[in-house]
């Protein structure tokens, strides 16, 4: 088998999605917003996060199932709202609780908490659901981006911090 450090992985993987971002942008809203200076440190943080949970996720795909993986991110949409409750008071209505509690309790049910081995691994993946809440919560914050842009920043962000990483030849 080929061995590739997390960097290449980290950096083909961003470079190609942003060569298809790139190629939807006239749809998805273009360029509008990019250079929108108060947004900035959010665009950054969401770059910084966006790396983060690109890190995660790779170190959990060495010590964890592909479903188990899986499983634990579909999390995501349980801390998307504690967060956005806390962070813009969001009001969250019976129905919306309800279908919550039923995706996590799925998660649960996939999961089969002491019937799985995994343990302590599956805070990894389950660091990735948080991180990536945080990440669409923020974008919440931002009102003068196109989708394009959404997408644009965590992406090549990425893509930049990886690459001194993996010129340097660290794994």
């Amino acid at each position: 088998t080929q061995d590739f450090s997390l960097y290449q992985l980290i950096v083909v993987q961003t470079a190609l999605a942003y060569v298809l971002l790139a190629g939807l942008s006239p749809v998805m809203g273009g360029w509008k917003g990019l250079w929108v200076r108060r947004e900035f440190p959010i665009h950054v943080a969401r770059m910084v996060l966006n790396f983060l949970c690109m890190i995660v996720i790779v170190h959990s795909f060495t010590i964890l199932s592909l479903a188990s993986i899986y499983t634990m991110i579909f999390a995501k949409p349980f801390f998307a709202v504690l967060l956005a409750i806390v962070f813009y008071g969001e009001k969250v209505g019976i129905k919306r609780w309800a279908a919550i509690i039923a995706g996590f309790s799925g998660v649960l049910v996939i999961l089969r908490p002491g019937f799985n081995d995994a343990g302590v691994d599956l805070l990894w993946p389950l660091a990735a659901a948080v991180i990536v809440a945080i990440m669409f919560v923020s974008a919440r914050s931002l009102k003068e981006c196109s989708p394009f842009v959404l997408g644009f920043y965590p992406i090549v962000g990425t893509c930049l911090i990886g690459l001194p990483f993996l010129l340097s030849g660290d794994h």
